[in-house]
């Protein structure tokens, strides 16, 4: 089966009215795994929330799952052929154990290249089993690559990334096809979802939409050269959503730089409580506590880091210009007094644990 993109253009509950509440998008791999993200307009929900705008509100999801899709010729009783397909689910928002949960639909081709799903289905308005029709588009595949390629050379990449964590009731799907990529993870009671495009060659990739708090994979998926088949992607230390979060926020890409530090913590297996000296640690320098509003408390977990010049740019957060100034600029526009002081601490480990290579203010 080939790889596809599919865009669902509108949606029918017989015998109502065609219309499109939402940005449907279905990526499905070769081998049939795909995963299928419905997002409420605007109009039909909350208005973003938070300092992003590519972040959004529970209520603006309609329907997300993941899982592998089937399909088959069969023979109504007025013998014309027609394509039946089924989607099995394996993760779904609507329901912590997907297993059971079965899509299908008759394929009917159009003559303008769309395709006409029939089936029945809940209405999620009634909660009533209901006949409906989806107008579906299919778009290619676009094989990125750099400017400078052939573009004979460049071929069109799909991953798929899963997770199966039974002891922790953990199961997630990515799917990256060509321009698009797309991801879901459950655990337990919690879901969360993104969506990302390739936007060219001076933007690169953008995350259009988040859901939920728990982290999918779809930023590790579109880093070529990451991945190889059969490989690993971890991910629940600090020194990773530190880089990550700095590239969503500012745009630039980082690596955390080693610094000498003092700390008691031990090594691993010593269960002395004095103070360890640690050199080229990239562990974080300081970490600081700030009372929100509400009585919650949001953690910081200092870093020190470098941009990697090599990658471009990325679009960063839309409220805000990321700029780069000298040491001194930056502790001064920072916000918050207490920050001023972590970042000249910062500033001076640097120095202190790269003097032999110049290190200076």
């Amino acid at each position: 089966m080939a790889p596809s993109i599919s865009l669902r253009e509108s949606i029918r509950w017989l015998p109502e009215k065609a219309s499109e509440p939402t940005t449907t998008i279905v990526l499905t791999s070769a081998e049939s795994r795909f995963v299928d993200i419905r997002i409420f307009r605007p109009q039909h929900g909350s208005e973003l929330v938070g300092a992003k705008e590519d972040v959004l509100p529970s209520s603006r999801l309609e329907w997300a799952f993941a899982g592998t899709s089937s399909s088959e010729l069969r023979h109504p009783q007025d013998g014309k052929a027609v394509v039946h397909s089924k989607w099995r689910h394996w993760v779904d928002c609507r329901n912590p154990d997907a297993d059971g949960v079965v899509d299908e639909g008759d394929m009917y081709p159009q003559t303008d290249g769309r395709t006409l799903e029939k089936g029945c289905m809940v209405n999620p308005a009634t909660g009533k089993l209901t006949d409906y029709e989806e107008v579906w588009k299919d778009l290619d595949p676009i094989a990125l690559g750099k400017e400078s390629s052939e573009e004979e050379d460049r071929k069109v990449c799909c991953v798929v990334l899963q997770l199966q964590d039974d002891e922790h009731e953990a199961r997630g799907v990515v799917v990256r096809l060509g321009q698009y990529c797309q991801g879901v993870l459950r655990v337990g009671k919690h879901f969360s979802l993104e969506r990302w495009e390739w936007k060219g060659q001076k933007e690169g990739w953008k995350r259009l939409a988040r859901i939920g708090d728990l982290w999918v994979p779809c930023g590790v998926a579109t880093e070529d050269g990451r991945l190889k088949l059969g490989g690993e992607v971890t991910h629940g230390d600090r020194e990773d959503a530190a880089t990550r979060e700095a590239q969503e926020e500012t745009g630039y890409s980082c690596d955390l730089l080693p610094i000498d530090l003092k700390s008691r913590a031990p090594p691993a297996g010593d269960d002395d409580e004095g103070v360890h000296a640690y050199e080229k640690a990239y562990e974080a320098f300081m970490v600081t506590f700030r009372h929100l509003e509400g009585g919650d408390v949001k953690v910081i977990w200092w870093y020190v880091a470098e941009i990697d010049e090599r990658r471009a740019k990325g679009v960063g957060e839309q409220h805000f210009d990321a700029a780069l100034v000298d040491f001194g600029t930056a502790v001064e526009r920072l916000t918050f007094a207490g920050d001023r002081e972590v970042v000249k601490r910062g500033l001076r480990l640097y120095v202190d644990s790269h003097e032999e290579k110049g290190g200076e203010l």
